[in-house]
Parts: structure tokens; sequence; C-alpha cells
């Protein structure tokens, strides 16, 4: 797992990109950087504590990263997939007040029906103002130790859910 993350630190690095987003290729890389990051907090979370509860990423235009997430009780949260509802209004509502925030990434737990099986992964929902929606889910195969996993191979896909109203 120690490798894993290792590779995605790098993969975020190299996509460290310019501070403001003139182009597509421009808002594609800060796109994918802050699904990189996004990717790491809910890998080493789940290596070190198991599966993660929704969190988001808001990035501004001056690449600040500020996380979202649930702070209070864990026993008074709400299901995951209507916190990531919550996380939602959230994103839109932060974005509304502050018009900096250009780039989100909301992370949560998953599980698709592929072939029979049940596959479990993180899902990432990642959006720009300038730019159409797509989601990342990266399949986790479990190992034997546990929270300890290999990773399946990605699966990209664009999404007609955005995180910003604007558009």
């Amino acid at each position: 797992m120690k490798k894993i993350i290792s590779a995605l630190l790098l993969f975020m690095c190299a996509y460290a990109g310019p501070a403001f987003a003139d182009s597509a290729a421009d808002v594609k890389q800060e796109m994918d950087a802050l699904a990189g990051k996004v990717l790491a907090e809910a890998l080493q979370h789940i290596q070190k504590g198991g599966p993660i509860y929704p969190f988001a990423f808001l990035m501004d235009s001056k690449q600040e990263v500020k996380i979202v997430g649930y702070t209070g009780e864990v026993s008074l949260r709400l299901p995951a997939d209507e916190f990531a509802g919550t996380l939602i209004k959230l994103i839109r509502s932060k974005a509304r007040e502050n018009s900096s925030w250009k780039t989100a990434a909301l992370a949560k737990m998953h599980t698709v029906q592929a072939e029979g099986q049940s596959i479990t992964g993180v899902w990432i929902l990642v959006d720009h103002v300038d730019a159409p929606a797509w989601v990342v889910f990266q399949p986790l195969i479990r190992d034997d130790k546990p929270n300890h996993y290999s990773l399946g191979k990605q699966v990209y896909a664009p999404s007609d859910e955005s995180l910003f109203l604007s558009k």
C-alpha cells in the first residue's frame, strides 16, 4: 500500500500545474491533480482505519485546497449516501459564497456489481466550473491483512451530476 500511495503522490506532484487554468488542458490537469489528492487521502484513511466516510476537497484559483467533511460524533452520522448529498449542497453553497472555488472532488465508498461479484472501491466525483464533471472509481481488492487492499484498474466515466450549479 505504501508503494501505491507513493505512486499517487508522484502522480500528484507531476500534475501540480500552473496557478490559473488558462486552457482546457489546464482545467483537466487541475481536475486530475485534485482527484489524485482525494484518492491518496482516501487510501491513506482506508489503510489506517477502514472505510471512508464521504468527504470533499475544494480547490480555488490559486490551487489552495480546503477539506470539507463530517466532524461530529460518529454515532450521529447520517448514512453515507445521504451525507454525500449534503456535501454536494455544501460545496454548491461554498461556491456561491466564494467564486474563487473552481474545482471540487467528492469521495465516498461505493460498491458495484460486476460479473456476479460485489466490488467495493473509492468513488470520486470531480468537477470544475469550466468543464464537465467526471467520475473515477478505484476498485479495492481485499488483501489478507485487515484494511489492506490491492488496487484494481481505475474506471473513468463522464458524469451527469455536477458539484457546481452555475453550469
